[in-house]
């Protein structure tokens, strides 16, 4: 029993522990900003939260969070007016143009993104190129990435709230999902 205790004193208290990946939690400047990716061919979305995830249409762990992001949007948890997500697919091995336009032409609708919450975009650049990006500020748009997806948050002022992979636990997803809400009730000025 007293190992018991110990242990769950060791590894517990998950509302505790620090949200993975959260850089500003509080209106502010960063050096990476919403306004970076528009070389991308995003419109900036100022005075909403934007999710920005890099997706293959392939990849099962992007379905399963897409299909968790359209349930906070289904629940009114997230809203179309508060919350926009941008979507970003970039050219790797079983990722192209094609499979692309197919996945934002009939596979994005399975999920039921209300109208107007999802931009989606295509680079036609490997891992390896893209993931060397910078800001405008000269910080790399990326850190972190290794895998997909990998999701970057930012605020209601456009700056940097969180950078990071979703998928590493079910506890991590729901704590970044509800930092995400949170954000919604920001009254920051941009």
């Amino acid at each position: 029993m007293r190992n018991l205790l110990v242990f769950l004193l060791l590894t517990g208290c998950a509302s505790t522990a620090p949200k993975s990946g959260v850089l500003a939690p509080q209106c502010g400047k960063t050096p990476v900003v919403e306004d970076d990716f528009t070389r991308y061919g995003f419109t900036t979305e100022p005075g909403k939260i934007v999710v920005m995830h890099i997706f293959a249409s392939w990849c099962p762990y992007c379905k399963t969070d897409l299909s968790k992001m359209a349930a906070l949007y289904k629940s009114g948890e997230w809203s179309a007016d508060t919350v926009k997500l941008f979507l970003l697919a970039y050219h790797n091995h079983d990722e192209n143009q094609k499979s692309f336009d197919e996945f934002k032409e009939k596979g994005i609708k399975e999920f039921g993104f209300p109208k107007g919450a999802v931009q989606m975009v295509f680079v036609d650049q490997e891992f390896v190129d893209l993931s060397k990006s910078q800001s405008a500020s000269g910080q790399n748009l990326f850190t972190g990435w290794s895998g997909i997806p990998f999701g970057l948050v930012f605020g209601k002022d456009g700056r940097l709230a969180f950078r990071g992979h979703f998928t590493m636990s079910d506890g991590y997803e729901e704590t970044h999902y509800k930092f995400i809400t949170g954000l919604q009730q920001e009254t920051c000025k941009n």
